[in-house]
């Protein structure tokens, strides 16, 4: 695991514009970066901002990215304390199954097969800090915390069956909230010495992890028979809820 450094010389801040993926989607990135004179203190962020999105399965949506590394270097201690947040809002994925033994009928792998107003909104956040302070000079004490959050605030899956017609039975699962929280911390003890000619370490490490997660329910909607030549879905009415949940530590 590496945390972002820059450049060693200047402080650059650098703007990019531009268009990427076979379906030249628009982005802009901005990279800045930040030293002190005496070279202890340092920063790096960047944000990527994606308006407009077309994916590959013709889904559409837009999305951003932050994230920040802040770091102090002194003689005998290193801190980094890191950031980083992601946010994704597109309109739904689909999928098929087939319904027959024979060769389905194939649909156009130029369209979007789901409602216009389906939803997937899902957010990653990640916090950190990582450091280390020598004590004397051949021990050093190594300590990172780690936290990293997922959640779906939204996530909608069209699933289609496909025989010899081009009439397709469609349902649309919902999946109101789902949440995912990480938590990872270590502690590490490290002493150094010579012997024998040669240089050994002996390291004393304690780690702990802990996983919690939400999630809710997952109704089903029957969108009805589509015609896979001209697919148009009915406007769906969401339950958000259904009131299950279902809590995991681990």
């Amino acid at each position: 695991y590496r945390l972002k450094g820059g450049a060693e010389q200047g402080s650059p801040s650098r703007l990019t514009v531009g268009v990427r993926d076979q379906k030249a989607s628009p982005f802009l990135v901005l990279d800045v970066e930040q030293r002190s004179d005496d070279n202890r203190h340092r920063f790096v962020g960047g944000v990527q901002l994606r308006p407009e999105i077309t994916y590959t399965d013709y889904s559409q949506g837009r999305g951003q990215e932050w994230g920040g590394v802040y770091r102090y270097m002194g003689d005998k201690q290193q801190v980094s304390v890191f950031a980083a947040m992601t946010h994704y809002r597109y309109n739904g994925d689909y999928g098929f199954y087939t319904r027959t033994p024979s060769r389905p009928y194939l649909p156009d792998n130029q369209t979007k097969f789901g409602p216009d107003d389906a939803r997937s909104d899902f957010r990653n956040q990640t916090l950190g800090l990582q450091g280390f302070q020598d004590i004397g000079s051949n021990t050093r004490l190594e300590v990172s915390v780690i936290e990293a959050r997922q959640r779906y605030l939204g996530s909608d899956y069209t699933f289609l069956g496909l025989d010899e017609s081009h009439l397709a039975p469609a349902m649309l699962y919902h999946n109101p909230s789902r949440s995912r929280r990480n938590l990872a911390a270590q502690v590490q003890l490290t002493q150094a010495f010579d012997a024998l000619g040669a240089a050994h370490s002996v390291a004393l490490v304690s780690r702990q992890t802990r996983e919690r997660w939400t999630e809710g329910g997952r109704p089903g909607i029957d969108l009805g028979l589509i015609d896979l030549r001209d697919p148009v879905f009915p406007k769906v009415s969401y339950p958000h809820d259904d009131g299950r949940r279902d809590l995991n530590t681990v």
